[in-house]
């Protein structure tokens, strides 16, 4: 599925880290081995997943041979849903990680309703490659905590 153009709109320095802005508040840092993808103003379009599926897959590009890549997906705002064309997006950001090459993914989702019936429908969509490990979490603390050290049970 095509997308828009990603245009970076503004690099800012906010707690000594750079923190790039896209349209519809989406944002991207780096935090130590990991990265944050942020959907800050929690706005469901498809136009908005479609600029944050966007950011992710650009990431997935840039990321270094032999390097994990350790992802972030932060959908905590309060006005995140879980839907459908969220599920597919999802999947798609799967569908673009490499084959070969280790990739972690923690999507962080706060309410613990939405946090039930993402899990239930990211467990009925395809899965991601072998290589590759998404977890769901509820908070994004232990999403950071996980991602750090993902090879531990």
């Amino acid at each position: 599925m095509k997308t828009g153009p990603l245009v970076l709109k503004a690099v800012r320095n906010v707690d000594r880290r750079d923190v790039e802005f896209y349209d519809y508040g989406i944002t991207r840092y780096q935090e130590g081995a990991l990265w944050v993808v942020a959907n800050t103003e929690g706005l469901m379009s498809r136009a908005a997943l479609d600029q944050w599926y966007a950011v992710c897959v650009d990431l997935i590009h840039q990321a270094l041979p032999g390097v994990p890549l350790r992802l972030l997906l932060d959908l905590t705002h309060k006005g995140m849903g879980v839907t459908p064309y969220l599920q597919k997006r999802v999947q798609d950001i799967l569908s673009a990680l490499p084959e070969h090459g280790q990739a972690y993914i923690a999507l962080v989702i706060k309410d613990s309703l939405l946090f039930r019936l993402a899990t239930l429908m990211l467990g009925r969509a395809p899965r991601a490659p072998q290589s590759a490990s998404l977890h769901l979490f509820a908070n994004v603390h232990e999403a950071q905590t996980w991602l750090q050290h993902p090879e531990q049970p």
